[in-house]
């Protein structure tokens, strides 16, 4: 997780609010702009924002309501925020389920191999309720 003492679990965020930004992700790379943040917000805002977000779709992958593909593209599209706002230290959780989905990817191994990354990676960080 980030520097902060809180887990994905215990993150706030609205269902809706929640839902949009899963909406924008399942379309194109997300933006400090689309999830209510700022450049002033700082990189602990963006990391906690992205395990938000990040957490969201590992439970509605593995909850059925989200398919592999766009749980995929929702993941993929959390990486611009990762990467360009988090003064290269990506947030621990939201980077393991994007590279469960990463990994997924490769020679077409998709949600057989995602689905118990991602299960893993919500008990190791205490996410799966």
């Amino acid at each position: 997780m980030t520097g902060t003492s809180c887990t994905p679990g215990q993150l706030y965020g609205s269902v809706a609010q929640l839902g949009a930004w899963l909406e924008i992700a399942g379309k194109r790379m997300l933006t400090l702009e689309d999830v209510d943040l700022t450049t002033a917000s700082g990189a602990d805002a963006v990391r906690e924002r992205c395990d938000l977000i990040a957490a969201d779709v590992a439970r509605r992958y593995l909850s059925g309501s989200l398919e592999w593909a766009n749980a995929d593209t929702c993941a993929n599209h959390i990486y611009d925020l990762m990467i360009l706002h988090c003064d290269s230290r990506p947030p621990t959780f939201a980077w393991d389920v994007f590279l469960a989905f990463d990994e997924g990817e490769i020679k077409n191994r998709g949600d057989g191999h995602t689905r118990p990354r991602v299960a893993e990676i919500l008990r190791k960080h205490g996410a799966a309720s």
